[in-house]
């Protein structure tokens, strides 16, 4: 089983986008696979829930999916720190880029940046392509 870590962009996809990440994530991958986030991850979702905004509801909608998909939560004990950067979604990326090829893991997000160092690091990436179905950048 192949672990595929979901950053926050990517869980907000199905809400903001209308994609349906799961049945997509099945089609892309080749092999059984485990849908995980780090604990980075889900702080960055509660912060983005308790806000106003339309991500506010996104953000509430995408932690009820971990919750009922009943997603792994990657703790800090699981790899290295959840990251040290300033800020929370900084923290979240910090993670990804400190963990995700030790951990040999598959990394979903829609973050041009985040996507471009792990890429750099050798990661395998899963992007939103044609604005409905995802692919290996």
């Amino acid at each position: 089983m192949k672990l595929v870590l979901l950053d926050t962009s990517f869980l907000l996809l199905p809400f903001e986008r209308g994609v349906d990440i799961f049945t997509e994530l099945s089609r892309v991958m080749n092999e059984g696979f485990v849908p995980s986030v780090p604990q980075a991850v889900l702080n960055e979702l509660e912060a983005m829930a308790r806000g106003n905004a339309r991500r506010s509801i996104a953000a509430k909608s995408a932690l009820g999916v971990i919750e009922k998909k009943k997603i792994a939560i990657l703790t800090e004990k699981d790899k290295k720190k959840q990251g040290q950067g300033s800020g929370v979604k900084k923290t979240a990326d910090v993670w990804f880029v400190q963990n995700a090829k030790a951990m040999d893991a598959v990394v979903c997000t829609t973050d041009t940046e985040l996507k471009a160092i792990l890429r750099n690091q050798g990661v395998r990436v899963i992007i939103l392509m044609d604005k409905s179905h995802l692919g290996f950048a």
